[in-house]
């Protein structure tokens, strides 16, 4: 059995943290380092993906589904 975590993403438990390196590694293997290619791909303002891998905001799960879901169109490996 799965133990989901209280700020858990999805169904897989996955927590803020967690969630943030996805984010971070999504940007620097699929766009060389720039938040504001990712934003755009994954149709977000380029200061909230920079808010939310510095920690000053919360991802929600829909761009958690939407991270993973690109992130594998594009072969990019973030877990």
């Amino acid at each position: 059995m799965v133990t989901k975590a209280v700020d858990a993403l999805d169904e897989r438990g996955t927590t803020q943290d967690e969630g943030r390196e996805m984010l971070r590694r999504f940007c620097d293997r699929g766009f060389d380092g720039s938040a504001a290619a990712a934003a755009l791909v994954l149709g977000r303002a380029p200061s909230e993906i920079e808010s939310i891998i510095d920690g000053g905001s919360l991802m929600d799960d829909s761009l958690m589904m939407k991270l993973r879901g690109t992130a594998a169109e594009r072969d990019i490996e973030i877990e």
